[in-house]
């Protein structure tokens, strides 16, 4: 059966047994990890990996260990370079973060907010990093 999220929550929280629920449930579960997710985002907008990995201005040999998996829980910058370099829209972004289990990014910190406008303007990796640097911010990278 396919739930919404808010669905999925009330059945999780009526349930007695995890195990219950996830004999009824599995098929609705999140399964691919941060690589598989972006890997499956990369094919999807039909981008070159290569071209993404120059563009998200991160080390070539730690992005293929990122989209590969090896990489287990990789930094949250470096996944928003990633993104950022894909110009994945704010909305994708968030529900990205939330998914894997990283804050999303919040408009009342100053660091977040400044990267959240950069997102909706469609900026690079480097125009965001100039970005946080002139309002004296920590950068991406």
């Amino acid at each position: 059966m396919k739930y919404s999220t808010a669905d999925l929550l009330s059945v999780l929280k009526k349930t007695e047994e995890y195990d219950d629920f996830y004999i009824e449930n599995n098929n609705d579960l999140l399964k691919e990890n941060v690589g598989g997710m972006l890997n499956d985002m990369i094919r999807r907008r039909r981008l070159s990996k290569k071209q993404v990995i120059s563009d998200s201005q991160i080390n070539r040999v730690y992005a293929y260990q990122i989209l590969s998996g090896t990489k287990s829980a990789p930094a949250r910058d470096k996944l928003l370079c990633l993104l950022i370099a894909m110009k994945i829209p704010l909305d994708e972004v968030q529900t990205f973060l939330k998914t894997n289990g990283y804050p999303q990014l919040y408009p009342r910190i100053k660091r977040d907010s400044i990267i959240i406008f950069c997102i909706n303007k469609g900026a690079t990796v480097v125009e965001t990093n100039y970005e946080l640097f002139s309002h004296e911010e920590k950068t991406l990278l």
